[in-house]
């Protein structure tokens, strides 16, 4: 299996795939309006309704997880502001060696995170 050619990856196959099929479908309908005695007028009326209708559920529920993402940014912020001010402050009290040992612990929390993030949007891939 090891010897086996891998697969080319393709970069655009979902993207295309897609938007080929909004394609079909619109082209089905338009022919189904066609078909039907419907004009072409018609047809784009409809269409820029269901459209309009589209937009109107979908942008109010992107401006709202847009504020909660704004939230979110704004506590990390704040979090990040207090734990900076609060080292400021102990930092004169510890000495190096613990500042060095907290530091290396931090950033291994840190790598940790990342590494469990990455594997949780990976989940489902098999390397």
């Amino acid at each position: 299996m090891g010897r086996l050619a891998k697969a080319p990856k393709r970069r655009f196959g979902r993207a295309l795939a897609a938007v080929a099929a909004a394609g079909a479908v619109l082209t089905a309908v338009l022919g189904y309006y066609l078909a039907a005695g419907q004009g072409l007028v018609d047809f784009l009326g409809d269409l820029w309704k269901v459209l309009a209708g589209f937009a109107g559920l979908v942008v109010p529920v992107a401006a709202k997880v847009l504020m909660v993402l704004r939230a979110l940014v704004e506590l990390v912020k704040a979090l990040g502001t207090a734990l900076l001010h609060g080292l400021g402050i102990l930092a004169p009290l510890l000495r190096p060696e613990v500042i060095s040992i907290a530091a290396l612990l931090g950033f291994g929390l840190f790598v940790l995170v990342f590494l469990g993030f990455k594997k949780i949007a990976s989940l489902g891939e098999r390397p």
